[in-house]
């Protein structure tokens, strides 16, 4: 129901005798709400919104409607590749500012991107096959499962090379020495689990093959 039917249905109400509680509950208008639809029509005699003082919007809404395509068909994901996009494309010129106030009135918000590890494609075919493959498990099926991981933690360098810059090379210094001891000094190897149950809990489970 549009604002202009909205209005005629308020006054046909006050017409029959109606009062604005009850003709709040019928519509879900407030009781304040009714009561300026009321004094509005009687001044104006008409349901049509009043004219606007102020400079018209620069987006009409068939503008905005081609922003929402751009998003949606994900053709630009910023306000200011819509900007761009709106004055080669249909030769509008607006700023960023008008472009992010239009794209908050139709729902969107701005977010910021996380950061993920690069998928491949053969990630991608990894992942939807572990899916398929275990599409019908049920959560007593997963709370037999452990996630594990493991990592190494040297307690003196590291594994790999070692680097630093000298314009001196032929010199043995400090900065071109890395120390080592025997056995290699040792290290720490860390193990987790993550379960059902928690972190770092184990009981019985079957690591997932």
């Amino acid at each position: 129901m549009t604002r202009q039917e909205k209005r005629a249905q308020v006054i046909a109400l006050k017409q029959r005798g109606i009062s604005n509680a009850e003709i709040a509950t019928s519509t879900g208008l407030s009781v304040r709400g009714i009561q300026k639809i009321n004094s509005t029509v009687k001044v104006t005699h008409s349901f049509k919104d009043r004219p606007r003082t102020g400079r018209p919007p620069k987006l009409t809404d068939r503008n905005c409607r081609s922003i929402g395509r751009m998003v949606k068909k994900k053709e630009t994901s910023t306000a200011t590749a819509i900007t761009k996009a709106l004055k080669t494309s249909h030769n509008i010129n607006v700023s960023r500012q008008t472009v992010s106030r239009s794209l908050k009135s139709m729902g969107y918000a701005c977010r910021i991107k996380k950061k993920k590890p690069k998928l491949t494609e053969r990630h991608k075919k990894a992942r939807l096959a572990f899916a398929k493959k275990y599409e019908s498990w049920t959560s007593d099926d997963w709370k037999r499962v452990v996630w594990s991981d493991e990592s190494k933690f040297n307690l003196l360098n590291s594994d790999g090379k070692e680097y630093y810059w000298t314009n001196r090379p032929e010199e043995i210094t400090e900065e071109s020495v890395a120390p080592t001891l025997k056995f290699g000094g040792g290290g720490i190897m860390v193990w987790s689990c993550l379960t059902w149950g928690g972190v770092n809990f184990f009981e019985n489970c079957p690591l997932l093959s």
